[in-house]
Parts: structure tokens; C-alpha cells; sequence
């Protein structure tokens, strides 16, 4: 028997091969049905080539822009939140003594109560009306009667700690307890600006002219 295996491994030579490859140009292409041209393209684009599995599209990772836009929108947020938290005061005005509330004119009516917070704003006491009040554990003055002054809102936490106190008429007698401030309190009139350090001090307006006293501390 003879051995023809080495006959398959390459075309005839010369005409017999020409002839050959005329044949094989002239043989009609196989027709690829649509169903594994999209099981090739599945395959290709997603990594799954079988008939029954769910084709789910890759993620695009998001690009570096938009990474660090989403990092600064979120460092903006947390830098607006820690500054609102550090600018909202955590002590408060509140009202130690009262006499006659009812000669008392202040923001909410909320000078008529001892232990009653005191919103910042105008306050007055009339002819036969005295108000005290402290901030937090660290100052308390008297208003006599017949003053008028623009509360201040009590200082931030951390930031926008520094406040003005603005006297219209009358006396204030306060003391900070024997301790420094440790905020900016200003007393303002119309012909001075002071800033108290502490401790024990007095606040005369009149019609003409204004008086800061100081019995201990500095000013």
C-alpha cells in the first residue's frame, strides 16, 4: 500500500496547480448566519459568547476629571458644613433677674422670665424696670432703668467669635467672674469703641457724652 500523505501537505506544481487554485477562487463563500455574527460580536465586545447568558455592558471607569470634580465638590461641601458648624454659638443669652417685665421691651417679649433664653436685638427697660442676664459661664451684666442697647448675638464656636455691644441710653453694671473673655466684646457708642478683656467694669451713655468704668481687669 502505498504512503500518500505527504501528497496533501502542498499544491501540484506547475498546471495541475494553477488549475487548482481557479477551482478554489471559483467555490461559492459560506454564508455566516446573523445569529453568530452577533454571538461573535458579543463575544468580541462583552467577553461572553453563550446563547443563554445576559449580556450586561462593560462600566466605563469614570475619567480622572471627573473623579476630582466629584472630590472637590465633596471637600467644598465639608469645608462649608465644618465652617457653618463653627460660626453657630453653643451658649446663650438667658435671664438671671427681671424686675416689673411688663416696663421691659425687648425682642419676642423674651425678657418676661427668669431662666428664659434672650434673643438677641433692641432691649429697653423703662423707669421702674431693671433686667440681668448672662452669657454662658462667662459674663453677666445688669441694665438699670431707662437703658436701651442692641443685644448681640452670643459668639460663634470657633469662628466669628468677635461681637459689639451697642449702648443707645442708660447704665450697664458687669463682670466677666474674674476671668478673661475668651471672645471680642466690644461696647460702642456713638462717641467711643471699647473692647473689654475683663473684669468688672460700668457703661454710662448720656446725652452727650459716654463713660466706660473699670473697677477690675482690663479694657
Amino acid at each position: 500500500m502505498s504512503d500518500d500523505r505527504h501528497n496533501n501537505s502542498y499544491l501540484p506544481p506547475g498546471e495541475d496547480g494553477a488549475l487548482a487554485l481557479e477551482a478554489l477562487a471559483r467555490l461559492p463563500r459560506a454564508q455566516v448566519a446573523n445569529a453568530a455574527r452577533e454571538r461573535a460580536r458579543s463575544a468580541f465586545l462583552y467577553g461572553t459568547g453563550k446563547d443563554d447568558a445576559v449580556v450586561t455592558p462593560l462600566k466605563a471607569k469614570p475619567s480622572i476629571a471627573r473623579r476630582w470634580g466629584g472630590m472637590m465638590v465633596a471637600a467644598v461641601l465639608s469645608a462649608f458644613a465644618i465652617f457653618w458648624y463653627g460660626s453657630t454659638p453653643d451658649q446663650q443669652w438667658v435671664v438671671l433677674d427681671v424686675v416689673n417685665p411688663a416696663g421691659i421691651a425687648a425682642v419676642q417679649d423674651s425678657a418676661s422670665a427668669v431662666g428664659q433664653p434672650l434673643a438677641p436685638g433692641l432691649i429697653a427697660t423703662g423707669p421702674e424696670s431693671e433686667l440681668e442676664m448672662q452669657l454662658g459661664e462667662q459674663l453677666r451684666f445688669r441694665m438699670v432703668p431707662g437703658t436701651s442697647l442692641e443685644l448681640p448675638r452670643p459668639p460663634g464656636r470657633w469662628f466669628g467669635r468677635d461681637r459689639q455691644l451697642a449702648i443707645n441710653t442708660g447704665e450697664i453694671y458687669g463682670t466677666s467672674g474674674g476671668r478673661s473673655l475668651d471672645f471680642g466684646l466690644i461696647f460702642a457708642t456713638d462717641e467711643l469703641q471699647a473692647q473689654l478683656t475683663g473684669t468688672t467694669f460700668a457703661v454710662f451713655r448720656t446725652d452727650s457724652a459716654s463713660c466706660v468704668c473699670l473697677w477690675e481687669g482690663g479694657i
